[in-house]
């Protein structure tokens, strides 16, 4: 297993578990066998999960998941409430041209595989609820293709606050995507040249992305400006 998706493994294994703080974490060679991978390489991921603060080791006791912090950080709802739809696009326009840059280099073939399972069922999803789940998951699994656990929290934040203040302000006129949405095109574009390993176009193809969803928000705004006018 290529290190940066073990990492992403784990980490979705510890989260997916619910261990309750301060629980102790299956022996090393369990973890290491679940994983199917050695113990050096299983080391090394949890090496990074102590150094986030999500873990701690102990020699002789084994390792145990740490209690977060009692002042939790603020969630997406928060910051959302003080964001308004053109400033999240801003900050989409500043990030995300680089994580798709950073995918081509670093994504593997699993991460491939999954982005366009993702692309085919966001063209069959049958209402606008369900894209936008996917259209969720696709986002954050780009950042997750970088490898860079840091981008990929920035990612999670940004993500979270776009589906408040974003996608209820884009222009939605049926139950669920039409056949011809743009972003069907745009998304395969990206994974495209992702999978090509063309970090310079999967930058302007991610850029292209968001210009064109910048485009519906500014003609919805615009359409709900002209009927607060009449």
């Amino acid at each position: 297993m290529e290190a940066a998706h073990l990492h992403s493994t784990v980490r979705h294994w510890l989260s997916a578990v619910r261990l309750s703080a301060d629980a102790r974490l299956p022996p090393e060679r369990e973890l290491a066998k679940k994983f199917s991978v050695s113990r050096a390489e299983l080391r090394k991921v949890l090496a990074v999960l102590e150094a986030e603060g999500q873990i701690q080791r102990h020699v002789g006791r084994g390792t145990f998941v740490v209690r977060p912090p009692e002042d939790p950080r603020p969630d997406s709802e928060d910051i959302a409430a003080r964001t308004s739809p053109l400033a999240a696009m801003q900050a989409r326009r500043v990030v995300e041209p680089e994580l798709a840059r950073l995918a081509a280099l670093s994504a593997t073939s699993a991460q491939f595989i999954e982005m366009r399972k993702l692309c085919s069922e966001m063209r069959r999803a049958p209402t606008w609820d369900a894209y936008a789940e996917l259209d969720w998951r696709f986002h954050n699994l780009i950042a997750e293709a970088t490898g860079n656990v840091l981008l990929v929290e920035i990612q999670r934040l940004l993500n979270g606050v776009r589906r408040f203040v974003v996608w209820g302000n884009l222009v939605k006129r049926a139950e669920g995507p039409p056949s011809d949405y743009h972003s069907f095109g745009e998304h395969e574009e990206i994974v495209d040249a992702i999978q090509s390993r063309d970090s310079d176009r999967a930058m302007r193809a991610m850029l292209s992305h968001l210009g064109g969803t910048q485009s519906q928000l500014i003609d919805f705004q615009s359409l709900r400006e002209s009927h607060a006018a009449v």
